[in-house]
């Protein structure tokens, strides 16, 4: 196990950036199999072990990640995904991570959702782990919404091991986040107050401001 944890400017592509760079580094890439890139955006709800054993054994694709969604193109968000020998084997990710640094937080953004895109250029195949988004819930025609802003479809129903964190932006969340806190809070304690202790930490707008929130946070 290794941690570097310092502030480099480059948001999470910069550290996506580091953690390969250094795994190539020291060769542990030259036999891996797979090597998994997850942000910080998420609580782990439930163990990911089960999820990435099913889809490392079932999944034909080269890469694959929990959701997709659709902005500028169809895309697997990369808070979490999987790529395997293929890709771990070529250049192409280092080519891609090692661009010149971003410079603001939108830039970064738009180079984050391009990883797909790139690699699906290069010929690779990618699946998800959960359905899309249009499948389970009912929406206007035409919008294509953030499926991590759909907490309680896809905790509750979809029993997606990764729940989206609550920031200062929690208007995008289109469902009751404190549904899945009674949710967790009943069937996880644990895991409930590991999240709990965590939502204390961040500073909230208006109306999601911590000591106007539900009891049920409690």
């Amino acid at each position: 196990l290794y941690n570097e944890n310092f502030k480099h400017g480059e948001y999470n592509l910069g550290s996506y950036k580091r953690g390969y760079n250094w795994l190539k580094r020291n060769g542990y890439l030259d036999n891996a199999d797979e090597l998994i890139f997850a942000d910080d955006s998420c609580y782990a709800v439930k163990d990911l072990g089960t999820m990435v054993d099913k889809m490392s054994r079932t999944a034909k694709a080269d890469f694959w990640g929990v959701t997709e969604t659709t902005g500028r193109e169809r895309h697997l968000q990369p808070y979490f995904f999987v790529v395997k020998k293929p890709i771990i084997k070529s250049n192409i990710l280092s080519r891609f991570l090692n661009q010149t640094p971003v410079q603001n937080i939108k830039e970064a953004n738009y180079r984050y959702e391009m990883i797909t895109p790139v690699l699906k250029k290069a010929g690779y195949k990618w699946k998800t782990a959960l359905p899309k988004l249009d499948n389970v819930v009912n929406r206007p025609k035409g919008l294509e919404p953030d499926p991590m802003y759909y907490p309680v479809t896809y905790t509750m129903t979809l029993s997606s091991p990764l729940l989206k964190r609550p920031t200062y932006h929690n208007g995008k969340f289109k469902e009751p986040y404190v549904k899945v806190l009674r949710y967790l809070k009943h069937t996880q304690p644990e895991t409930y107050a590991e999240i709990k202790e965590s939502i204390r930490h961040i500073r909230y707008k208006k109306p999601w401001r911590m000591n106007n929130a539900p009891k049920a946070y409690y």
